[in-house]
């Protein structure tokens, strides 16, 4: 029995109502009462999923039988990362409101009622801060190396051990404990995940034997082009969630890699103040400012600023970075279920002296005898990016558990580089190649979908529906060639110094567009409380259009798909309250340009990745394992 999001009756006849239907519950046919003491320590199993703290209450109550009762003003603002797994009704509600600043009072008729936690009587709870926003728990303060939920992987609030792919996250705690401060260093750690450089400033990212070509950034899709956007400060970022395997559910077209999910920082309601630096070797100067906190007396409206600065050189000859960053976002509660988050921010990251595309090897295929300081390009090349991006959220909350929520965002990448590069001719000759490019690329992106519970065959099941659409306007050039820069060099004995910065010749411009609009839905169906059933659909359409000119000449390839469809399956079983096995088949499209005898594009190329694992969950969450089996195609 549950009175759910009650408000305190203001007269005596909403009290008399409020004891009326108290008592129609009370005596509803098939309700069995137990004693009071005896339904507190009996065990119950839970499948809540993390979400707003109001909500998760009320599927409490319905799944253990007892009464909580509440104001909704009470639970406003406030988040659980869920409750999984056997408990008595004590236990469980303290989980669900770990760091709420609520308590739950036990009454004499067995319900509870929600209480301040500064009234210092019923449940004494635990100190650990959770806090959630729709895309997972936000990580920040938990001194957790993992979360409780995340949405990578099919749109759903699953935990990790529910998610039927391979996922790995890396928190803000293990950001802090380990200085990784890029992007690169993150990838680094995750298992299935490795990173290639194709130049000092180009990192490049693998998953499964292809390169991730679409991340995410608070689960908007966005094209990873390592040219041009920045990823060289994490400061702004709450988490990393990486996703293994076919991920076309969530982001259309792409390689059958997997995806990054760049999960921000949110404002808190409580005022925070972080600043830090460092100095290192070789002159590495680095500050951090994070100033968070509400911006009205009632909280309604929070904000945070993030900055962060960084100045060093290189034990590379000629060689030094000057990174900035600068975030801030505002979250607004328009009313009791309603929340506006605006933000944006500013990256650049100077790179004097970086080098086109590294060291070369010599044309056996055996490598220099190269000192660790050595470089070969001249002194004069430069690599620099320069990110500006807005975004804005809404949320709509409903009082079915049901939200809606609209998200959007504009980035715009640019770059700017003098390059030097070797290359070998037919007599195995080393000549030195220089180019100079600008690069502008224009991301825009909105993503719609409405998410919630709903009961068929006696159980509750959980469903997403939404729409997206995402364009990418590619504006690169002028640039070109060096005029007569072909020098013929001797890798092993390069001087920087020697090669002066030659004229270029700005014969080269590049012009085009991609854009993809979506329609999909994901459903989760509780078969029983130990087995469910993960099902999604996607259907594209997709467009490509590039014009480039390079002297006399002028050629581009276009290329579409129209209603491409893209399936997703997973099952997952319980073995108990600690183990899972779980088996998914996911896909993802590539258009390609390719054309038939008959001048007829192909067929996209479509991506298939079949997984079947086991996943753990210990200490209530706090440790993950996971071991899997996969197989990916193409074709």
């Amino acid at each position: 029995m549950l009175l759910r999001h009650l408000t305190p009756p203001r007269s005596i006849a909403q009290a008399v109502r409020l004891a009326l239907f108290g008592l129609a519950l009370a005596s509803g046919p098939g309700v069995a009462l137990l004693p009071a003491q005896a339904m507190a320590q009996s065990q119950v199993s839970y499948q809540i999923p993390a979400g707003p703290l109001g909500p998760a209450l009320t599927q409490f109550g319905v799944q253990s039988g007892v009464t909580i009762s509440f104001d909704t003003e009470q639970t406003r603002r406030l988040a659980t990362d869920g409750l999984r797994g056997s408990y008595s009704i004590e236990e469980g509600l303290q989980h669900l409101l770990v760091n709420s600043g609520l308590l739950a009072q036990r009454q004499a008729n067995g319900g509870y009622v929600l209480i301040p936690a500064s009234n210092g009587s019923a449940l004494e709870l635990g100190a650990t801060n959770i806090d959630d926003r729709g895309l997972g728990s936000l990580t920040e303060g938990t001194g957790s190396y993992t979360t409780a939920s995340t949405r990578s992987g099919t749109k759903l609030v699953l935990s990790l051990r529910e998610t039927p792919q391979s996922v790995t996250v890396v928190t803000r705690q293990r950001m802090d404990d380990q200085n990784l401060q890029k992007l690169e260093d993150v990838a680094t750690y995750p298992p299935g995940l490795t990173l290639r450089k194709t130049g000092g400033e180009r990192p490049e990212f693998y998953s499964r034997g292809t390169a991730i070509d679409t991340i995410m950034i608070d689960g908007l899709p966005v094209a990873y082009d390592s040219d041009t956007l920045g990823t060289s400060t994490l400061a702004m970022y709450d988490h990393v969630e990486v996703v293994r395997g076919a991920s076309g559910l969530m982001v259309g077209a792409g390689n059958p890699s997997g995806t990054l999910n760049l999960v921000r920082k949110r404002p808190t309601l409580e005022p925070r103040l972080s600043l830090s630096g460092s100095v290192g070797t070789w002159d590495d100067y680095r500050g951090e400012v994070d100033v968070s906190g509400k911006l009205s007396g009632s909280g309604d409206l929070r904000g945070r600023v993030v900055g962060a600065y960084q100045d060093r050189n290189s034990f590379v000859d000629a060689y030094e970075n000057k990174r900035q960053l600068f975030y801030g976002v505002s979250e607004y509660d328009l009313t009791d279920s309603t929340t506006l988050t605006l933000g944006a921010w500013y990256n650049r990251e100077d790179n004097p002296g970086a080098d086109w595309n590294g060291l070369p090897a010599r044309p056996d295929g055996s490598f220099f005898d190269f000192s660790r300081s050595a470089r070969t390009a001249p002194d004069w090349t430069y690599w620099d990016k320069e990110n500006r991006s807005a975004f804005a959220e809404i949320e709509q909350r409903f009082d079915n558990d049901w939200k809606l929520r609209v998200n959007a965002t504009w980035l715009r990448g640019d770059m700017e580089m003098l390059g030097g590069s070797l290359y070998t001719d037919e007599n195995s000759d080393y000549h030195l190649n220089i180019g100079r490019y600008t690069y502008q690329h224009t991301q825009k992106s909105v993503d719609t979908y409405a998410s919630g519970p709903f009961s068929l065959f006696g159980a509750t099941h959980e469903l997403v529906v939404g729409a997206s659409w995402r364009r990418d306007e590619t504006n690169d050039g002028p640039g070109g060639p060096g005029i007569d820069s072909d020098v013929i060099v001797d890798p092993q004995h390069f001087d920087p110094n020697a090669y002066p910065n030659p004229e270029i010749d700005n014969n080269w411009s590049r012009h085009g567009h991609e854009q993809q609009s979506s329609t999909y839905a994901t459903v989760r169906l509780n078969l029983r409380d130990d087995l469910r059933l993960i099902l999604g659909s996607r259907l594209d359409w997709y467009e490509y259009e590039q014009s480039t000119q390079s002297g006399a000449y002028s050629f581009g390839d276009d290329y579409k798909a129209t209603r491409e469809y893209t399936p997703y399956a997973g099952v997952v079983y319980d073995l108990d309250d600690t183990y899972s096995v779980y088996t998914s088949w996911t896909r993802i499209f590539k258009p390609q340009a390719a054309q038939d005898a008959g001048g007829s594009l192909l067929e996209p190329v479509t991506g298939t990745n079949y997984e079947a694992g086991i996943k753990g969950e210990y200490f209530g969450g706090a440790l993950n394992a996971s071991a899997a089996l996969f197989q990916s195609s193409s074709g």
